[in-house]
C-alpha cells in the first residue's frame, strides 16, 4: 500500500495554509498575502540585487517575497497539486511531481544561461521569453505564491538586460488575473482531448512590455 504523505504546509483543522499570521480564513489569507508581498516585492525593486538564473535565486526570490506569511517561504512543496481552473472547465495543469521540482527548474536554468538572449531577434526573444516563464510556473515549486515569484523572476531577468515592465503587474489584480490564466493556457495539454498548449496569451503579453520598452528607447 502507497504511504500517504501528509501536507505539511497545510492547516488540516482550519481547512487552511499554516502562516505566520494566525488566520484561519481562506480569503482573509489571500488578502494578507497579497498585501504583504507587495511590499516586499517593492523592496525587491528598490533594492537592485545581483540577478542570478538559478534554483538558489528563485527560492530567495519567494522566500523574501512571503516571509511575512509563510513558514514554508523559500522551500519547496512536498505534495503533489492540483488546481481547478475555471478557464479549463474546471480541469488541472499537471504541475512537476514533488520529487522532480529541483530537477526540472535546475534544467529551466541550464537553458536559461546557455542562451545569448541580447543576440536574439526581438520575436525570439518574446518566443524564449515567454516558454521560460511558462516553464518555471508549470513546475509550481511552492506550496502557494508561484505566480508572483515567477513574475518577479520575470522583472528581474528582463531588468538584466535594460527592459522593464510596469509593477502594476503586480498590483492590478486584473492585469494579474490575466497574466495567470495566460500561464494557465500555456501550460494546459491534453492529447485525449487534442488541447495543445496555447501560448499566444502570455506571447502577448511579453510582446507588449518589449515593444513598449523599443518605443521608449526610440525616444531617448
Amino acid at each position: 500500500m502507497k504511504k500517504k504523505i501528509i501536507d505539511r504546509d497545510y492547516d488540516y483543522e482550519n481547512c487552511c495554509l499554516k502562516n505566520n499570521l494566525g488566520i484561519i480564513s481562506k480569503k482573509e489569507l489571500q488578502k494578507a498575502e497579497s498585501d504583504f508581498a507587495i511590499v516586499r516585492l517593492n523592496e525587491l525593486i528598490r533594492e537592485n540585487k545581483e540577478f542570478i538564473p538559478s534554483v538558489e535565486y528563485l527560492c530567495f526570490l519567494h522566500q523574501y517575497i512571503f516571509r511575512d506569511v509563510y513558514p514554508f517561504a523559500g522551500r519547496f512543496r512536498n505534495i503533489h497539486i492540483e488546481k481547478e481552473e475555471r478557464i479549463l472547465g474546471r480541469l488541472s495543469v499537471a504541475y512537476a511531481e514533488p520529487e522532480d521540482i529541483e530537477a526540472s527548474l535546475a534544467n529551466i536554468f541550464n537553458t536559461i544561461r546557455s542562451i545569448d538572449f541580447d543576440k536574439l531577434k526581438t520575436e525570439e526573444q518574446i518566443d524564449f521569453i515567454s516558454k521560460m516563464i511558462t516553464e518555471i510556473w508549470k513546475t509550481h515549486p511552492f506550496r502557494e505564491g508561484n505566480t508572483r515569484t515567477t513574475l518577479c523572476f520575470l522583472r528581474f531577468f528582463l531588468k538584466s538586460h535594460d527592459i522593464t515592465f510596469s509593477n502594476s503587474l503586480f498590483r492590478n489584480i486584473g492585469n494579474f488575473e490575466y497574466i495567470r490564466n495566460a500561464l494557465v493556457a500555456a501550460s494546459f495539454e491534453d492529447k485525449l482531448l487534442g488541447i495543445e498548449r496555447n501560448y499566444s496569451y502570455i506571447k502577448r503579453v511579453i510582446s507588449d512590455i518589449i515593444y513598449d520598452n523599443l518605443e521608449e528607447r526610440k525616444k531617448l
